[in-house]
């Protein structure tokens, strides 16, 4: 049979003899129809290179295999070090794999606009949602946990427990780093938060200060507030400079400040690790070739997308599932020193 371009199920439909609810039950094997009648449809739309239209296939079976990803950059991260993508990157593997198309909604959590995120979902009628960076004052956040769509979350944690979340464990990495700085003989331990929004910044900030004052080493003065960017990293670090006391080491809540930090350092003649050690957190490719080698607690990103994405895909099936927390891991490169060294 002749190759013929943009074919339809009512193509086949007519050629096959059936109606197009009979092709799109053969092409999706649903039960309620012969298997000798699927055999014949699926040899017919196989000659004429029939390729599904997910969204068309939607009409019939209501789903499209389609995952909405919101991609929501928190004020003033630049896409370029934006690790939003890193998440990105593990969803659209997994989905592909498992059959999923992805549309990619990218928009600024300070943006408005006249369509909510649900509202822009319904509309492209996609089968789930995966929300990236939602932070914890979006004014949206009612709406979603009221939602009937699916949805996933990465590093966000809403009240409405049918709405997943996929993290690292946030508690366990601060209070790893943070052994790892004691055990080096860092008491004066400063930490830079990352935007007051993110869940997870708040999240490390709070045991951070629980585990200070635990030891009874808190000091106000070494709270630094930062937004996960180069610059907010810098100008902390421009901060630190002007201390009578400074502290022995700053434990920055990613590494992008972390490296704004050091760079700052270094301009005020301040070395790293031999005057101030650093710890960050992420483990973002530039540490390992950053000047020095930034120590860190690692977090699998790419892994989370893909766990999102099962997730999803399990909870729009009608399954059962829980919140996935992984396990962080501690990195140490060149940037920190043991006191006394």
């Amino acid at each position: 049979m002749a190759f013929i371009s943009n074919i339809t199920l009512k193509d086949i439909a007519k050629i096959a003899k059936v109606s197009k609810v009979a092709v799109s039950k053969a092409l999706n094997d649903k039960p309620d129809i012969s298997e000798e009648t699927k055999i014949r449809i699926k040899k017919i739309a196989k000659e004429l290179n029939y390729i599904p239209n997910n969204i068309a296939r939607g009409l019939a079976t209501n789903k499209t295999k389609t995952i909405g990803v919101f991609l929501l950059t928190r004020y003033k991260i630049k896409d370029e070090i934006n690790r939003g993508y890193d998440f990105v990157d593990g969803i659209i593997k997994k989905a592909n794999k498992l059959g999923y198309d992805i549309i990619l909604f990218s928009r600024d959590t300070k943006s408005k606009t006249n369509k909510s995120y649900i509202k822009q979902a319904t509309e492209r009628k996609v089968d789930g949602i995966i929300f990236i960076g939602l932070g914890e004052n979006d004014s949206e956040i009612n709406e979603i946990e009221k939602s009937r769509i699916p949805i996933v979350t990465i590093d966000s944690f809403l009240k409405n427990k049918d709405i997943i979340s996929i993290t690292t464990d946030s508690k366990k990495g601060i209070v790893e780093g943070l052994d790892y700085l004691i055990k080096k003989g860092h008491r004066e331990i400063a930490a830079v938060l990352g935007h007051e929004e993110a869940f997870v910044s708040n999240i490390r900030y709070k045991v951070y200060k629980n585990y200070m004052l635990e030891k009874g080493l808190f000091k106000k003065e070494f709270i630094f507030n930062g937004d996960f960017t180069l610059e907010s990293g810098y100008r902390v670090g421009k901060e630190i400079l002007k201390l009578k006391n400074k502290p022995t080491a700053i434990f920055s809540f990613n590494d992008i400040m972390a490296m704004g930090l050091i760079r700052a350092l270094n301009d005020g003649g301040i070395k790293v690790p031999k005057d101030i050690s650093i710890l960050g957190f992420d483990n973002d490719k530039m540490c390992d070739f950053f000047q020095p080698r930034i120590s860190t607690v690692s977090q699998n990103l790419n892994l989370m997308g893909k766990n999102a994405v099962e997730s999803l895909i399990k909870k729009i099936n009608g399954k059962n599932i829980e919140n996935i927390v992984l396990d962080p891991k501690l990195i140490i490169r060149e940037s920190i020193t043991k006191i006394g060294e």
